[in-house]
């Protein structure tokens, strides 16, 4: 994964198109604007976002997540870790005849240096599953086994108790418990998901939405306790680290011509590259003495981009792309989110491959910024990839 977090720290990709000066300008100067941003109301995609309690907590294993811990790129067999009360405190409780038990019991310590405040969990109703922002549970792949997420059954599956855990002592039924689920993608599952001891494989990527029935016991001196009930609800992004970019190079899976020459130069903090066309060199010129004008393809329910043009004057101009899913075809926006349509770019869709081809047309400088987008029946999801640690 270090080749794709080290690019992903720089989204900037350079274009520079070389030939003779006399060569026109073709958009209209209205195009040009000081502002060249584009807030996210323009750019018409959803976050992701969550309110999560400071109890949770997340462990990658061979993939990244997001600073904000909404999004994951997973690794060949990699996976992440969800869990809660992680912590192990002495314990002990007392019975009615006034013998006193000891042991150990899992617990969350929000403050590591005051152990006597802490919190009990327990866990009896099922986890639930839901893909793509919808209603409806995610299928086990094997019903039959009523491997939880459907039909309220081993819970247990992802929880567990010290060997020498005490009950609660305001609720002696209760023995505290840690909640550990660990996902993973795995393309070869019969359908939907399937659970294993207290991993949840899924079978697609996408957007998923786990719900956590939880009650919570706090304390502030190991004896009385106050109790509540709550549902965690946590929506998550996951992809293999193939879907977006390329396994090899770290780069995002775009398409530039290969008449452009390339330069790059990575360090320890920015992977930048450079590409160069010019429209005088011999590889620019067809068999019919025509010019080869460069390309840039790209999936366009996976990234828009934010594009920024300077002419051989020094004026710059910008656009962002966004589809148009009925019309099949690349539309191009200012920012104030108006459609331009004489520009410095040509676009076309294949509905074969399902890649946008941007062509440029003109001399200059060519910035482009990817974002990464999910597409839900034509919604489109940001994936804050730019924002990744291990």
């Amino acid at each position: 994964m270090k080749k794709i977090k080290l690019f992903l720290k720089s989204t900037i990709l350079s274009f520079m198109l070389l030939g003779f000066l006399g060569a026109g300008f073709l958009a209209s100067p209205s195009f040009f604007n000081d502002d060249n941003t584009a807030n996210g109301e323009v750019l018409q995609a959803q976050n992701i976002s969550n309110q999560l309690p400071e109890f949770v907590e997340f462990t990658p294993t061979s993939a990244s997540i997001s600073k904000d811990k909404t999004t994951y790129l997973l690794s060949d067999n990699g996976n992440f870790n969800l869990s809660i009360a992680n912590d192990e405190i002495d314990a002990k409780f007392i019975e009615n005849n006034g013998t006193q038990r000891t042991g150990q019991n899992y617990a969350y310590q929000p403050d590591k240096n005051n152990t006597s405040k802490y919190y009990y969990f327990d866990f009896q109703s099922s986890l639930s599953l839901y893909y793509n922002m919808t209603n409806t549970q995610v299928e086990n792949s094997k019903p039959e086994e009523n491997l939880n997420l459907l039909f309220g059954e081993k819970i247990t599956s992802f929880t567990s108790a010290k060997e020498n855990g005490v009950p609660i002592q305001s609720n002696p039924s209760v023995i505290p418990l840690n909640l550990s689920i660990t996902f993973k993608l795995n393309p070869n599952i019969e359908s939907g998901c399937k659970v294993s001891n207290n991993e949840i494989e899924l079978k697609e990527a996408g957007i998923y939405t786990i719900a956590i029935p939880y009650f919570s016991y706090y304390t502030e001196d190991g004896v009385n306790f106050s109790s509540s009930n709550d549902t965690i609800y946590y929506t998550f992004a996951v992809f293999n680290s193939g879907t977006y970019f390329n396994r090899t190079t770290g780069i995002a899976n775009v398409e530039p011509s290969n008449n452009f020459q390339t330069t790059s130069m990575p360090t320890s903090s920015v992977y930048s590259r450079t590409y160069f066309y010019n429209f005088a060199s011999a590889n620019s010129i067809t068999e019919n003495n025509k010019i080869k004008l460069p390309t840039y393809s790209f999936d366009p329910s996976k990234y828009q981009l934010e594009i920024t043009y300077t002419d051989k004057d020094e004026r710059k101009s910008f656009v962002f792309t966004k589809f148009d899913f009925d019309e099949k075809k690349i539309l191009f926006l200012n920012a104030d989110g108006q459609e331009v349509n004489d520009l410095f770019l040509l676009s076309r869709y294949d509905n074969n491959t399902g890649l946008a081809t941007l062509t440029f047309k003109n001399v200059g400088i060519y910035e482009f910024k990817l974002n990464y987008t999910y597409m839900i029946e034509g919604e489109l999801y940001n994936l804050p990839f730019e924002n990744m640690e291990e």
